[in-house]
């Protein structure tokens, strides 16, 4: 059970209702429920800005907040995805101002879930009307490595072919290897001038989301050529076949 016991009592109460009794009901799927699938988030949101100094010194709530704003964060229904992208941003922001003691151990735990997780849904095609708090989520995380605002290791040593890398070296590597399995038809050159922009530009949301915005271009045109192709090779095979049984 989620219960602390050296946390507001009006916050043990909520923290009931939103873990214990309404986030069974919404888990399952992303349709059940919508109504109270939509205050619930509402409710999230609240909690995670108003007791944000009581909910992030226990690590516990953390995990249950962050695993329900990531699921929001896969919703098609807007209302749902939109506040669950905006407690996302919030929460980052917030928890980088904290001191070392409670940042650092954020960081090294949830940094590349959430990144991952936002690279996920921002080039799925069912999930991109959220493209708006999605990339400036990806371009505030970026940014933090960029300008220094992270103290803390993001990559476990021992897992990586260099152990003295910088965060940002982890990170360019691991975006660049999660979009290139995601995206085997493209060319890598192609991955790699994305992934140096969105660090390039992480500080100008503007060029950040354009550059974003002509891959998902450069995607979709790739993606209808590849259509046609098949579409090409099944008719051909289709006439061999026929020719085959005159």
């Amino acid at each position: 059970s989620p219960v602390i016991s050296n946390i507001p009592s009006i916050l043990n109460k909520a923290i009931q209702i939103e873990f214990i009794h309404t986030l069974p009901m919404i888990k399952q799927n992303f349709s059940d429920f919508p109504e109270i699938r939509k205050q619930f988030y509402v409710l999230l949101k609240t909690i995670a800005k108003k007791y944000f100094q009581d909910v992030f010194r226990e690590p516990e709530l953390v995990q249950y907040i962050i695993d329900s704003v990531l699921w929001g964060t896969k919703h098609v229904q807007t209302e749902v995805s939109y506040t669950a992208l905006k407690t996302c941003l919030s929460i980052l922001e917030d928890i980088v101002e904290e001191e070392d003691d409670v940042s650092s151990p954020f960081f090294e735990t949830y940094y590349v879930r959430i990144l991952t997780d936002m690279l996920e849904i921002l080039v799925d095609p069912d999930r991109r009307n959220g493209f708006e708090y999605q990339s400036q989520i990806l371009a505030r995380m970026l940014m933090m490595v960029q300008e220094g605002e992270i103290y803390t290791r993001l990559f476990n040593p021992e897992q990586v072919s260099n152990p003295l890398m910088s965060n940002m070296e982890f990170l360019q590597q691991y975006i660049l290897d999660l979009l290139t399995n995601v995206f085997p038809m493209l060319q890598k050159s192609q991955i790699e001038i994305l992934v140096m922009g969105m660090f390039d530009y992480s500080n100008d949301l503007k060029r950040f989301q354009d550059d974003i915005q002509d891959f998902l271009v450069d995607i979709r045109q790739v993606d209808e050529a590849s259509v046609g192709e098949q579409r090409i090779i099944e008719e051909r095979e289709a006439e061999i076949d026929l020719l085959g049984n005159l």
